[in-house]
């Protein structure tokens, strides 16, 4: 059962990179027989040969052996943190700062206009987590129009997207949608304290 779970993964993981038997066994010290077996359950890599394979690759042992889903667990990227300013074209800014998260494709700092629209849960100075995604129903979401930046809990109708305010002194947002361009989904978000 473990060599098998291992076998699949490698297989998936070779496939994935578009590497034939024969190349991955030149990028791993190997040979083209050996990884074949390994592919198939009939033998298992020494060792050394499993740490290229974890790192050519650079997933956990964890992932290799099947016993997680996630690759990287724990493995954190640096994504561009952003701004949001109406006066250019993209309506973000960046800020040449950076921030360690798991997920996501970027981070915007919550700032006026869009703190307004994010109190009480997000407060000024926060820096959310967005994934660029398809529109999902209620999620709390990025929106673009005219260079202004939307977000808010998420749905839509036959002509609009309909942005709900966090706070609850503000009202829905109807955008057309042939004029605004969803972004994308807020994941996380990472509070900065200062002591």
């Amino acid at each position: 059962m473990f060599r098998n779970r291992f076998a699949s993964r490698l297989k998936k993981l070779r496939s994935e990179a578009g590497l034939s038997q024969a190349d991955l066994a030149s990028k791993i010290g190997s040979s083209t027989n050996a990884v074949g077996m390994y592919e198939t359950g009939k033998r298992m890599p020494r060792e050394e040969v499993l740490e290229k394979i974890q790192a050519y690759f650079n997933v956990s042992f964890d992932y290799l052996f099947g016993v997680s889903d996630d690759p990287k667990p724990g493995f954190e990227k640096a994504l561009m943190v952003y701004e949001t300013n109406p006066k250019n074209q993209s309506g973000f800014k960046d800020t040449g700062e950076t921030v360690l998260f798991r997920e996501g494709d970027f981070a915007l700092r919550v700032a006026p206009p869009i703190s307004e629209m994010l109190y009480p849960v997000y407060l000024q100075g926060d820096i959310i987590i967005v994934k660029k995604a398809a529109y999902i129903k209620g999620k709390l979401s990025v929106v673009r129009r005219d260079k202004k930046i939307y977000t808010g809990k998420i749905n839509r109708d036959a002509k609009n997207f309909i942005l709900t305010s966090l706070n609850p002194s503000l009202g829905e947002n109807r955008l057309l949608k042939e004029e605004a361009e969803f972004i994308g989904v807020v994941i996380g978000m990472v509070r900065l304290v200062q002591w």
